[in-house]
C-alpha cells in the first residue's frame, strides 16, 4: 500500500459512517464482584485492548463472542458475564441486540498450532487435497503484492485449497492449505511456512471471506509476526475495515500496534485489588506503554536559554501532563545566541523522526516572527511584561514570601533576612545565593516559587502548555479538545478559555503558537 492509501484507510477507520453495524459500549459483571461493573466503549472501526499478561484481555473477548454466538456457554471461565451493550448504524440509530448477527472471533496463532498439530500428525494431508480445486482468491496482482510487503517476500502465486469438515468438534472451521510459489521460484506449503508467515497469510484469507458489517474480535494477532509485518498488517486490516465495515476489536502487547492504532482508540485493561478488572483511557502514549511493561525511548528534545528557564518549562508542562516530559529531553543551552544559531544552521536533507523545539525567554521573543519558516518551531516561556524567567521568579518570590516560607518549611524571619541580603545581586545569581544561605536546594526553592507563579497566573500556564505539547503541528480541532480536557483532569483547573480560542479558528485542523504573551491558534491551510 502507498503512503497515501494508507493514511487513507486509517481516516477512513474514524469516520463512523462506514459501519452499519457498530459495537459502540459493553457493560461486563464479575460474578466473584457482583457490585462492580465493568464499562467499555469503542469510538472506532478499530479500537485496540492493552495489558499485562493475565490481566484478562482475551477472557473480555471471548465473553463478549459468547454473548452474541448461539453458544449457550454465556460466561468465560473466568466468571465475567455481559450484562449491556450499545449497538448503533451508522446513522447513530440505536439497533437491537438481536440485530449483530456476525460476529466472529479470530485467535491466530491458536489456530496456526491446531493446523500445524493436524498437517504434522495427518499422514494423508495430499488425499485430502484430491478433487477440491484452488482458491486463487489471494493470487490476484494487487493481493499478492500487497500479502508480498506484508511478509517481506515476493510471490509469484499464491493458491488456497479450502477442506472442510475436517474437526467435528468444530463443525464450521475451514482447513486452509496455502501453496506458494515465490518469485525466485521456490514453491512450499503450509507444513514449511514459518509461523509468522503462515499467521499474516491465514489474515489475509480470513479477511477475504468474511462477511460485510462483520464484528471482528482479534486476539494478539501479533504472536510470531515481526514489527515491520504487524505494522504493514494494521495497514492492511484498516483498508478491509473500512471498506467492508467490519468493526474490529483487537487485544494487543504490541507497541507497535497500538501506535498504528491511535491513542483516542486505545484501552487499558487491569486487575486492581479493590476493584477488580477495569478499563481506562490512556492520557499519553506513556502510559499504555507502562501497562505493557515497556520503556518509551526519548522521541524529542526542547531547546532552552539556561537552566532557570529549565525549571520554568518543565514546572509549566508538568502541571498539565506530567507524561509528556517523560519522553523529552530538556536541554539548556547557555543563552539565546546559541538557541538562534542552531535554528539558523539546522537543516536536515529529510524529514526526521525526532521532535526539536525551541523555547526563548519572554524578553526575546521579538525574535521568535524571524523564525516562523524555520525547521525548529519555537515559542516563549509565560511572562506578564515580557521579562526573562529570572525576573519573573524573582517578583514572585518577593510579592509571596510569607506563603513560600512556609512551603519550603523554613523560618519567615530567615527567609527575608536571605532575600534582603543577596537582592543587590544579579538576577541569575540571587536564588543560587540565597540557596546557599538557607540551606534549601536551588531546584526546591525554584519549583515552590514556579507553582506559586502558575497559581497566580494559570490561564498564560495552560497557554504555553498546550502550545508546547502541539507546537508545528496540525492537529485536529476535536483532538486538540481532548488535550485540553487530559489538561483539565491533570491540573483541576477549568480550562473552558482554551476550547474559546479554538472555536474561534472555525476550522477542522489549526496551529498553535505562544509568543509569551498570548497564545495564537490558526486555521492550518
Amino acid at each position: 500500500m502507498k503512503i497515501k492509501e494508507i493514511e487513507r484507510s486509517w481516516l477512513n477507520v474514524q469516520k463512523l459512517g462506514n459501519y452499519r453495524k457498530q459495537l459502540r459500549a459493553v457493560s461486563l459483571t464479575d460474578e466473584s464482584r457482583e457490585d462492580h461493573q465493568l464499562e467499555i466503549d469503542f469510538n472506532s472501526g478499530i479500537t485496540a485492548i492493552c495489558g499485562k499478561n493475565g490481566s484478562g484481555k482475551s477472557s473480555l473477548l471471548r465473553t463478549i463472542y459468547n454473548f452474541f454466538s448461539e453458544s449457550s456457554l454465556r460466561h468465560s471461565k473466568e466468571g465475567l458475564k455481559v450484562s449491556k451493550i450499545t449497538a448503533v448504524n451508522h446513522k447513530e440509530e440505536v439497533l437491537p441486540q438481536e440485530s449483530i448477527k456476525n460476529i466472529s472471533i479470530l485467535e491466530p496463532f491458536s489456530v496456526f498450532q491446531k493446523i500445524h498439530e493436524f498437517i504434522t500428525t495427518t499422514d494423508n494431508v495430499d488425499e485430502l487435497l484430491e478433487g477440491v480445486d484452488y482458491n486463487s482468491v489471494l493470487d490476484a496482482k494487487s493481493i499478492r503484492e500487497e500479502l508480498s510487503n506484508v511478509v517481506g517476500k515476493s510471490y509469484s502465486s499464491i493458491k488456497v485449497y479450502e477442506i472442510e469438515d475436517i474437526f467435528p468438534e468444530d463443525e464450521n472451521f475451514i482447513l486452509p492449505i496455502f501453496e506458494v510459489q515465490t518469485s525466485s521460484g521456490l514453491s512450499y506449503s503450509n507444513s514449511n511456512m514459518g509461523t509468522g508467515e503462515f499467521i499474516c497469510i491465514y489474515i489475509f484469507w480470513y479477511l477475504s471471506w468474511i462477511e460485510k458489517e462483520t464484528i471482528l474480535l482479534i486476539d494478539e494477532l501479533e504472536n510470531s509476526i515481526s514489527a515491520y509485518s504487524q505494522m504493514r498488517l494494521l495497514d492492511y486490516l484498516a483498508k478491509i475495515s473500512s471498506f467492508k465495515g467490519i468493526w474490529c476489536i483487537i487485544t494487543t502487547h504490541s507497541e507497535h500496534i497500538l501506535n498504528k492504532v491511535g491513542l483516542s482508540n486505545i484501552r487499558i485493561l487491569s486487575e486492581l485489588p479493590s476493584k477488580g478488572l477495569h478499563v481506562v483511557r490512556p492520557e499519553h502514549q506513556i502510559k499504555y506503554l507502562n501497562s505493557l511493561g515497556v520503556g518509551k525511548d526519548i522521541s524529542g528534545s526542547i531547546l532552552l536559554e539556561d537552566s532557570c528557564a529549565l525549571s520554568f518549562c518543565k514546572e509549566l508542562i508538568n502541571k498539565f501532563n506530567p507524561y509528556f516530559l517523560r519522553e523529552k529531553q530538556l536541554v539548556g543551552l547557555g543563552g539565546e545566541s546559541n538557541i538562534e544559531k542552531l535554528i539558523k544552521h539546522f537543516k536536515p536533507h529529510q524529514a526526521i523522526n525526532y521532535d526539536l523545539f525551541a523555547v526563548f525567554d519572554a524578553d526575546m521573543s521579538n525574535k521568535l516572527e524571524s523564525m516562523r519558516s524555520s525547521k525548529i518551531k519555537s515559542i516563549a516561556l509565560p511572562s506578564s511584561d515580557l521579562n526573562n524567567p529570572d525576573v519573573e521568579i524573582w517578583n514572585t518570590l518577593i510579592e509571596h514570601i510569607e506563603s513560600l516560607a512556609t512551603s519550603l518549611d523554613i523560618s519567615k524571619s530567615i527567609f527575608e533576612e536571605s532575600i534582603e541580603e543577596h537582592s543587590v545581586k544579579d538576577y541569575h545569581e540571587r536564588l543560587i545565593s540565597i540557596s546557599g544561605d538557607i540551606n534549601i536546594p536551588v531546584d526546591r526553592i525554584r519549583a515552590s516559587v514556579i507553582k506559586k507563579w502558575i497559581e497566580i497566573n494559570p490561564q498564560k500556564a495552560a497557554e504555553f502548555a498546550l502550545s508546547a505539547m502541539t507546537l508545528g503541528k496540525k492537529v485536529e480541532s476535536d483532538k486538540l479538545d481532548s488535550i485540553i480536557s487530559m489538561m483539565e483532569e491533570n491540573s483541576k483547573l477549568d480550562l473552558g478559555f482554551l476550547r474559546e480560542l479554538v472555536k474561534a479558528a472555525e476550522s477542522y485542523a489549526v496551529f498553535t503558537h505562544f509568543n509569551g504573551i498570548e497564545l495564537k491558534v490558526t486555521p492550518a491551510t
